[in-house]
């Protein structure tokens, strides 16, 4: 379906689109949560100390290596859950959860906006998840290699979105 503009030229869909971009590019108006300084350089320290983890565990530890481990786990959950909290504390823009509201698959207003919120969630499941197997049968290489692969995705996921509210991506 093509619209007729005033001046008599045909918008299509591409074209529309582009219209669209511009306007949400030369406007000034907040649809994402701010960036927060404090909590990407705390991500950065928490993925540091993560890999460092993971580079310990990854021939893979018997139980019997659980209690020298458990601080570790312990720590890692703790603060990659104080960064989910400090990224949910930040308020979504009201423009964003009605925008939010309106695209498909959401299954709440701010749940596609906050995205980081979700997969810090997630890292920190994997390290629940390493944490009881550790204890109750030891980890494989294996086993560590495949939430090193799904820490890596969502860790990846929060950083760049994050970086990106600041300007940091080019």
């Amino acid at each position: 379906m093509r619209r007729h503009l005033a001046g008599g030229a045909v918008l299509g869909l591409a074209g529309r689109f582009l219209a669209f971009f511009f306007l949400l590019v030369s406007c000034s108006a907040e649809f994402t949560k701010s960036y927060d300084a404090a909590l990407v350089s705390g991500l950065n320290a928490a993925n540091e100390e993560a890999l460092v983890f993971f580079s310990e565990v990854s021939v893979g530890v018997s139980t019997g290596r659980f209690e020298d481990l458990a601080a570790k786990y312990d720590s890692l959950i703790g603060k990659f859950e104080a960064l989910r909290l400090q990224s949910k504390s930040r308020p979504t823009p009201a423009l964003g959860l009605r925008l939010g509201s309106k695209l498909p698959g959401c299954g709440s207003a701010g749940e596609c906006l906050d995205s980081s919120d979700f997969a810090l969630g997630e890292i920190v499941g994997i390290f629940q998840g390493m944490k009881d197997d550790n204890r109750n049968l030891g980890l494989t290489t294996a086993t560590v290699q495949i939430n090193k692969a799904g820490y890596q995705n969502f860790i990846e996921q929060v950083l760049v979105i994050e970086n990106a509210l600041g300007g940091g991506l080019p």
